[in-house]
C-alpha cells in the first residue's frame, strides 16, 4: 500500500467514515474477488460484498497493521463467501479474463466464445478461479496476490499457469497459439 493510503487506513480505524468509504470503493475489487472465488451468482456476490463491506465498517478498529488492509478485506471476504456459498446456488462467473479473448468473428460467435470462456472459469477449483480472477480482473500482480492470498510467488505462478492449462483444455484450445488463455 501507499503512505497516503496507510493513512486513510489510519483514519479509518479511529472512526473517520468517510475515509473507510473511500477505501471500500477504491479496493473493493480485493473483497470481490475472494467472493467470486467462492460463488458465481452476480446478485449473490453483490449481496456478499455488501456484507463484506458491513464487516470492514462494524471490525476496521480491529485492524491492527494499516498496511495490511488490502489483505485484511480480502480475509473478510473470503469468510463471508464460504458462509454464503451454503446459501447460494451456481450461476455464472463475473467476467474473468475478458480483455484476454481475441476478436475475431461477428458478434455473435464472440458473444458464444465469451460464454464458453465464463464456463469454463467457473468449472475451476475454487483457488484457480481465485487466483485468475485476481489477476486478469483485479488487474494484481503475482506478489500482491502472494500477499493477499498468503501464498508465496511460486504458488501463485503455479496456480495461474494450472488454471491457465486447465483452460486451454477445456476449451480445446492450442497452447502458446492466440487463444488469449
Amino acid at each position: 500500500m501507499m503512505p497516503d493510503d496507510v493513512r486513510r487506513v489510519e483514519a479509518a480505524r479511529s472512526g473517520d467514515r468517510p475515509a473507510l468509504e473511500r477505501l471500500l470503493a477504491e479496493r473493493g475489487r480485493v473483497a470481490a474477488a475472494a467472493i467470486a472465488s467462492c460463488v458465481r451468482g452476480r446478485e449473490d456476490a453483490e449481496d456478499l460484498l455488501q456484507e463484506t463491506f458491513l464487516r470492514a465498517v462494524r471490525g476496521i478498529a480491529g485492524l491492527r497493521d494499516a498496511a495490511k488492509f488490502d489483505s485484511w478485506l480480502y480475509g473478510i471476504g473470503r469468510r463471508v463467501a464460504l458462509e454464503g456459498r451454503h446459501q447460494t446456488k451456481a450461476a455464472p462467473l463475473m467476467e474473468v479474463a475478458a480483455a484476454q479473448e481475441p476478436g475475431h468473428g461477428d458478434g455473435g460467435e464472440k458473444e458464444g466464445r465469451m460464454k464458453r470462456l465464463r464456463e469454463a472459469v467457473d468449472r475451476l477449483p475454487g483457488e484457480y478461479r481465485a487466483t485468475l480472477t485476481l489477476f486478469y480482473q483485479g488487474g494484481r500482480s503475482y506478489q500482491e496476490i502472494a500477499d493477499l492470498t498468503g501464498l508465496s510467488r511460486a504458488a501463485v505462478n503455479q496456480r495461474l499457469t494450472r488454471a491457465r492449462a486447465i483452460l486451454r483444455e477445456s476449451l480445446g484450445l492450442r497452447e502458446g497459439g492466440c487463444d488469449g488463455v
